[in-house]
């Protein structure tokens, strides 16, 4: 699991744990250093910030996608990439974002952020959030053979709010995503109209299938998960991180909230 760290200086940091059943981790961390990927040097685009990690291991690689800005106040965040051949020391790719906003007008033109990655067998794909100048959180794709250079889908978005008076009026975005038997299976979190002004917020997560991951259909009896299965913990549950185990035909479901992480799973 790579998840964020904050320090005592306010930066944002990724860690990594590691799990034998998914409930209890153990933190792990290069000798020198108690976090895998630090902010990058003063005046580059990522030198404050770093959350909302994606990990993948493809071809003996460590890919792993992130988000970052200078300085976690206003619009402007993207998405980059640090590989590792190790799993603990990874080196930013150089090129700057991987990911970048949009143009001016664009669903996206604000930020991006929140990236989850599969290997489809054939390329990597991408589903992240965008937010556009009206502050709507929404979800995109996005698609690379190399896990660098990436063609963000011009169906975007993928993923688009509900009315008025549902639970996603608000949001429909931090996705989490699961690939098999030639299904896509968006988990992705939403808020209605009358909680926006609340804090501490709660958020709900919903799901939606797509047999090309570019349409999708949402489940009618959205959400399958809130407040309840957190015991109400502040701001959560969101993000979701979803692993469907074959040999056991569970999915497992992972998701934040202001206290930490926690743990849903669900047979097939």
């Amino acid at each position: 699991m790579a998840y964020a760290q904050g320090g005592t200086d306010r930066k944002g940091r990724i860690g990594l744990a590691e799990s034998t059943d998914g409930i209890h981790w153990n933190r792990l961390a290069p000798a020198e250093k108690a976090s895998i990927l630090e902010p990058a040097e003063k005046s580059a685009w990522d030198d404050w910030f770093l959350d909302t990690p994606a990990i993948l291991y493809h071809g003996g690689t460590w890919y792993l996608w992130y988000f970052g800005d200078s300085d976690n106040q206003s619009p402007g965040g993207a998405i980059g990439l640090a590989t590792s051949t190790d799993g603990l020391h990874f080196t930013r790719i150089d090129t700057g974002p991987v990911l970048a906003q949009g143009d001016a007008g664009a669903w996206d033109s604000l930020w991006v952020e929140s990236p989850t990655v599969i290997h489809d067998g054939t390329r990597f794909v991408m589903y992240y959030t965008g937010v556009d100048a009206s502050w709507t959180p929404r979800a995109g794709r996005a698609t690379s053979l190399d896990g660098v250079n990436w063609t963000k889908d011009p169906q975007n978005p993928v993923l688009s709010n509900g009315p008025r008076n549902s639970w996603n009026a608000v949001a429909s975005a931090v996705p989490g995503v699961v690939f098999k038997g030639g299904e896509w299976q968006l988990f992705y979190c939403g808020i209605p109209l009358a909680e926006i002004a609340q804090d501490p917020k709660h958020p709900k997560i919903g799901w939606a299938y797509s047999a090309d991951g570019r349409t999708f259909t949402p489940y009618p009896l959205n959400p399958v998960l809130d407040g309840k299965f957190c015991g109400y913990a502040p701001n959560g549950p969101y993000s979701p991180c979803v692993v469907f185990d074959d040999a056991t035909g569970r999915y497992y479901l992972w998701y934040e909230t202001g206290l930490g992480f926690g743990l849903v799973t669900a047979k097939h």
